[in-house]
C-alpha cells in the first residue's frame, strides 16, 4: 500500500505521528495498530480504516459517512459551512449499533486538541459528537466559547449556569453564569472516541 501511494515509512511515519519501528511492525502484520492509530494512518493514507485494516475496497456508503469539522478554523455557528467539512470519515455499522444508532443524521468528527481531558479523551483523537443532541445536562460536549471549540464535561450549576470541568485535575473547573452565557453554546454530546463515552 506505502508504494502504490508513493511514501516511505518514514514518511508515514512523519504523516501519522506514529514511531518507525511501530509502522514497521504494523506493516509486517506482526501487532495491530489503536483504534486512534488506525485513524491516524488510514488518514496519512487517504483510505479508509476498513481498508486499511481489513483489505476491504470499494465506495465509501455515503450513509454511513461523517465529517470531519476542521476546528482549527472559526466554527460554525449553524453547521452548514460546508468549507470546514474538508474530510469525510467512514463509519461501520457495528460503531453505529454501539452507540445506538442506525443512520449518521446529525454526527460530525472532530480532533481533539490539548490534555485537558486525558486521559479519557487524548491529544489528536478523533472524537464524535452528535449535533442533535444539545441539551444541556451532565455528560461530555463539545462546546463552543466565542470562535473556539473545546470539549469538556459539563454540569448545570445554579439557576442558569454550566460548569466546565476537565478530566485531567491539573485544569481547574470553569464556571459560565449570567453574562458570560453569551459566549457559550454546545456544539453536540461526545458519543465516542475509541470507545463509548
Amino acid at each position: 500500500m506505502l508504494r502504490n501511494k508513493g511514501l516511505t515509512q518514514a514518511e508515514l511515519s512523519r504523516l501519522s505521528g506514529e514511531g518507525a519501528s511501530k509502522i514497521n511492525e504494523y506493516s509486517k502484520g506482526r501487532i495491530l495498530p489503536s483504534a486512534v492509530t488506525a485513524i491516524a494512518l488510514a488518514e496519512a493514507l487517504d483510505v479508509s480504516v476498513p481498508f486499511l485494516m481489513l483489505g476491504r475496497a470499494g465506495v465509501a456508503d455515503a450513509a454511513h459517512s461523517v465529517p470531519i469539522l476542521d476546528a482549527s478554523r472559526a466554527l460554525p455557528v449553524s453547521g452548514h459551512d460546508l468549507k470546514l467539512y474538508t474530510q469525510q470519515m467512514t463509519l461501520d455499522d457495528h460503531l453505529l449499533r454501539q452507540i445506538g444508532r442506525q443512520t449518521t443524521e446529525g454526527l460530525i468528527m472532530v480532533r481533539a486538541e490539548g490534555d485537558a481531558m486525558a486521559p479519557v479523551i487524548t491529544d489528536g483523537a478523533h472524537v464524535l459528537i452528535d449535533r442533535l443532541d444539545r441539551r444541556l445536562r451532565e455528560g461530555v460536549f463539545a462546546i463552543r466559547i466565542g470562535e473556539t471549540m473545546r470539549i469538556k464535561r459539563l454540569r448545570p450549576v445554579g439557576v442558569d449556569g454550566v460548569e466546565l470541568i476537565s478530566d485531567n485535575a491539573i485544569y481547574p473547573p470553569e464556571r459560565f453564569e449570567g453574562d458570560l452565557l453569551a459566549a457559550f453554546s454546545i456544539i453536540g454530546r461526545a458519543l465516542w472516541t475509541g470507545t463509548r463515552l
